[in-house]
């Protein structure tokens, strides 16, 4: 009636003298409730601006977010969309969260209020990467219901999954997999399609394909290693391109066709449109929430970029390192044993000197020609490990994950590299000698865990140890009570260290009561009933835990072995943006790595048996140079150089390489996208086992 009596559409509400809602944003909020369908429909057919801003800089679609009403702002999008204005944008000037002058978004001011609840929320968002941006920083619960939203739309025909990853930021990836993995998940998962077909009918994809290893060099290890169940290729292409005119398709889709060797399966073909997913930015986040994300390795692009890292560059690093040490520890054993069989019947002096200058005294120190080769070995291997993890430390910088290094892991790495450099000056020292001992076998065991065949079963042990902490607390706690006891209720003075705390040992643990009971009653009750509850109650109660422990890991035993590879090819990832690893291709760099051994054995051997090695120091020099040179030749990757980014000596320039979204820096050098070759077979059995609240 208003309208009809020559009232203004375009009128507005004073609020303390200023001019703040227009009648169309009133009735949008209708105090708070939400508004008519039914009178903003009228109102936007009289001509009342939808476009409109309020005082605060809110649209229309603001104010029905506000209220919660979910008619109100279906109706308000409806209208938006009817008048021609376009959410995008309304939205793409909002998406920058760093910005201090920043509005926020409608969807944003909803979650804020509380009035949605997260399906509301889902349902209701723009499908825009402002909406996204909203959930992972505010309500991450929201993003499956808004991926399957998605997924719906791209099913209907319209495909927005280019134009949202392509302009999501890397950071915002790292908190979805850090905080919130269930979110990176549903997003992976959304991200992950099959490509499009250029020419159907000339270069269809192909249903049957070999699954074999296209590489030579890979295939010698996958005795060990384990072979993957899929085929990974890391190119341009996120489309099964073919050149009509030149009836050519790309190189790369030559090893797919035309590979003939067994085993052949059918299969389909994936590809993860994340562009360039192996990188720092994503692999950090993924090994630093392990006990939380596990399940994220269930998931295709996951495991396709592990497994692609790993076959084409961190297993030849771990290979290599696995393999000094070995040689090591084979030296180690030889030379310990030949020293204490030597030293059979002589005086503890002489056994002594023996094992000093015969195992751990370098070449420059020792008197016999004969001796110094292990230490040589151990030193140079301490030297050539702490320069790996100088440059890793240096890696984490450069890629903006220097907290990534602050782990126990990583300072077991460095601390294990720092003990063998100290037999330079501290060559004498037993406890040095144990700790270099234990740490070769460490190595050996840590080694072994990276073979798929023992990893399943060497993994869940190696994690026992944090969920023991409580069980080991209460063991020392009452082992500590008992001892006091012990030492307080003796009649005869006896040193606490060694001789009480043995003899408790050998109560307690050991269970080995003495042949004659104590004289005195009140020591004799405090040994039987500490004997009784030790034995009967706490280890017992250990035991339980352990047994509960294992089975625990061992049922998610897959998960955290890919887990342990995905920290291998982080550490990879580290150490080939700051050392040269483009000199050479990867089987140039296996035969200078073998040459390198041959050199190292026939100077052993030389100084073994005939007691002939280079003069002063050039003996410990050479086997420093050639271990060296043994783990440079081990990151050679010349034909892998744009898959991730590396330092090339030659151009004198670190590429940034890495996620980077459409117009950010480092996008000019490609963006590769991760393509996957599944069986059929394992798709169907690679249902989820882990659900993350087991986990």
């Amino acid at each position: 009636m208003l309208l009809d009596e020559g009232a203004s559409i375009e009128g507005i509400t004073l609020e303390d003298g200023v001019g703040n809602h227009s009648v169309l944003h009133t009735a949008v909020l209708k105090e708070g409730s939400g508004g008519g369908v039914d009178m903003i429909k009228l109102l936007c057919q009289r001509g009342a601006d939808i476009a409109r801003l309020t005082s605060s800089r809110h649209s229309c679609l603001h104010l029905a977010f506000q209220t919660g009403n979910c008619t109100t702002i279906r109706e308000v999008q409806k209208q938006m969309k009817i008048s021609g204005q376009d959410l995008n944008d309304l939205l793409s000037y909002e998406d920058d969260f760093t910005s201090t002058e920043r509005v926020e978004t409608p969807l944003e001011l909803g979650i804020k209020l509380g009035r949605l609840h997260k399906e509301g929320l889902a349902l209701l968002a723009p499908v825009h990467l402002s909406s996204l941006r909203v959930f992972i920083h505010h309500a991450p619960e929201c993003i499956p219901i808004f991926m399957h939203r998605l997924t719906s739309q791209r099913d209907s025909g319209e495909d927005l999954v280019e134009d949202l990853v392509d302009n999501l930021p890397p950071g915002d990836i790292a908190t979805m997999i850090l905080h919130y993995p269930e979110a990176a998940s549903a997003l992976f998962n959304t991200f992950t399609t099959s490509p499009q077909v250029s020419d159907e009918r000339f270069h269809p994809l192909p249903r049957r394909m070999s699954f074999a290893k296209r590489s030579t060099l890979t295939r010698l290890l996958t005795w060990c290693c384990g072979i993957p169940p899929f085929v990974c290729f890391y190119t341009d292409d996120s489309a099964w391109r073919f050149d009509d005119a030149r009836f050519e398709a790309p190189a790369w889709h030559q090893q797919i066709t035309d590979n003939k060797r067994a085993p052949y399966c059918d299969a389909q073909i994936k590809v993860c449109r994340f562009p360039n997913i192996i990188s720092p930015k994503v692999f950090a986040p993924l090994v630093r929430s392990a006990e939380q994300a596990l399940f994220l390795h269930q998931t295709m692009p996951i495991r396709a970029a592990v497994s692609y890292t790993f076959w084409n560059g961190a297993i030849w690093m771990e290979g290599t390192q696995f393999l000094l040490a070995f040689w090591g520890l084979v030296l180690l054993i030889m030379q310990t044993l030949l020293e204490h069989e030597g030293a059979v019947g002589k005086d503890a002096a002489y056994f002594d000197s023996q094992m000093n200058e015969g195992v751990f005294d370098p070449s420059f120190v020792a008197e016999s020609q004969r001796n110094g080769i292990d230490a040589d070995w151990i030193i140079a291997k301490g030297i050539v490990d702490l320069m790996l993890e100088l440059a890793q430390v240096w890696g984490c910088k450069l890629a903006g994950e220097l907290r990534s290094y602050a782990n126990f892991g990583n300072a077991w790495d460095l601390m294990r590299s720092i003990i063998p450099v100290m037999l330079l000056f501290f060559h004498e020292s037993r406890w040095l000698h144990l700790f270099v001992v234990l740490i070769y076998w460490a190595r050996l065991m840590e080694g072994l865990s990276l073979s798929e065949t023992m990893g399943h079963a060497l993994v869940p042990l190696q994690r026992l140890a944090k969920g023991l902490l409580p069980a080991m607390i209460f063991s020392m706690l009452s082992f500590g009570a008992l001892t006091h006891a012990m030492y307080a209720v003796q009649l005869e003075a006896v040193r606490l260290w060694p001789n009480t705390l043995f003899l408790t040992f050998s109560r307690f643990i050991a269970q080995s009561l003495p042949e004659d009971s104590p004289s005195d009653t009140l020591e004799l009750l405090v040994l039987s009933g500490g004997t009784l509850f030790f034995s009967v109650f706490v280890l017992n109660i250990f035991v339980g835990v352990i047994n509960e422990l294992y089975e625990q890991e061992n049922a998610c035993a897959e998960l955290s072995f890919a887990n342990l590879r995905a920290s291998s090819c982080l550490t990879f990832l580290f150490r080939v943006r700051v050392l040269p690893c483009v000199f050479v291709d990867r089987t140039t760099g296996v035969g200078v790595a073998c040459g390198c051994m041959v050199l190292l054995l026939v100077m052993q051997v030389l100084a073994l048996a005939r007691g002939v090695h280079l003069p002063g120091n050039w003996q410990f020099v050479a086997t420093l140079a050639c271990q060296l040179i043994l783990s440079i030749a081990s990151l050679q990757c010349k034909e892998s150089a744009d898959d991730w980014p590396t330092f090339d000596v030659f151009r004198q320039q670190r590429p940034q390489g890495g996620y980077s979204p459409a117009g950010s820096q480092g996008a000019e050098l490609g963006r590769r996208k991760l393509d996957c070759l599944w069986p059929r077979s394992t798709l169907r059995s690679q249902r989820i086992k882990y659900l993350p609240g087991v986990l």
